[in-house]
């Protein structure tokens, strides 16, 4: 059974961080996987911003240092969770962000001219990698079995669409005379 946790005060902020070379109060507490600070069961910059600054409200609290295990308040301040976006877009740390400066696919493809094609939500594509994929898709669906059954059907249609063309008839006579021919001499020593 674990002990209960005493509560948050700026006391225990101080004592649980360390100071970074650049002025961070870095949590040394539990950690969430994203990197942020945990203490009874709040993140410790949303903690450490009530307990030096003041109220919250909805807000989000947003990191000037961009270090999420900081609870240093003067790197700290309110903001709406599209001024958080749109200052992590300014910094270049999002996807979006990323995707309008990467200049290469991840396969080695150059991302401009007729290589690429811009998405309507923005996303940047490139077109070589975009048809090998589209490739292999269709050589893994021509061997399942649905696929196999519409071909039959599909190819059958075609034939009964065609068979009445005199032409297509004479291409037809024409191969099977030659296939006998070929073929005859093969069919006769099979049979002795």
């Amino acid at each position: 059974m674990s002990r209960p946790k005493q509560p948050c005060t700026k006391d225990v902020i101080r004592q649980k961080t360390a100071i970074a070379n650049n002025s961070c109060w870095e949590w040394q507490g539990y950690r969430k996987p994203n990197g942020y600070g945990f203490y009874a069961g709040q993140y410790t910059h949303r903690l450490a911003y009530k307990l030096f600054i003041g109220d919250i409200g909805d807000m989000n609290v947003c990191h000037t240092c961009d270090n999420p295990s900081c609870c240093n308040p003067e790197h700290l301040f309110l903001g709406t969770q599209s001024d958080n976006a749109n200052d992590m877009v300014a910094k270049k740390r999002s996807y979006v962000a990323f995707e309008k400066i990467k200049s290469h696919c991840k396969r080695g493809h150059p991302l401009s001219g007729d290589n690429l094609y811009v998405h309507k939500t923005g996303r940047r594509q490139c077109l070589t990698c975009q048809r090998m994929t589209s490739k292999l898709r269709d050589r893994r669906l021509r061997h399942t079995p649905e696929f196999k059954a519409n071909a039959s059907t599909r190819s059958r249609k075609h034939y009964n669409k065609i068979k009445d063309d005199p032409e297509f008839k004479m291409k037809n006579a024409a191969r099977a005379r030659a296939w006998w021919a070929k073929n005859r001499g093969k069919n006769a020593n099979q049979n002795i």
